[in-house]
């Protein structure tokens, strides 16, 4: 089993090395780019609203909203010490 692992690892090793060399004629050339930011973008704040952090997170998403041209939403999600957020 381990001569098997072994062998599988070397031809990774050699496939992943083969296209980073762009040796695989079965990879793409080119990569399509999709338009950035096509959906409203969200700052999850792991505090309740009101507090500094979410003060500051608002006054960013309205600077950033028009730099990036979409909508910037501020979601509050407090509680369990914010791990939820």
């Amino acid at each position: 089993m381990i001569q098997r692992r072994r062998t599988f690892l070397h031809q990774a090793t050699a496939v992943a090395a083969a296209a980073a060399a762009g040796s695989i004629a079965t990879l793409p050339n080119r990569a399509w780019a999709q338009s950035f930011a096509n959906r409203p973008m969200k700052i999850v704040i792991g505090f309740p609203p009101g507090a500094t952090s979410d003060l500051l997170a608002r006054t960013i998403a309205d600077r950033l909203g028009p730099a990036l041209g979409t909508t910037v939403i501020v979601d509050n999600k407090p509680g369990a010490g914010t791990i939820i957020a």
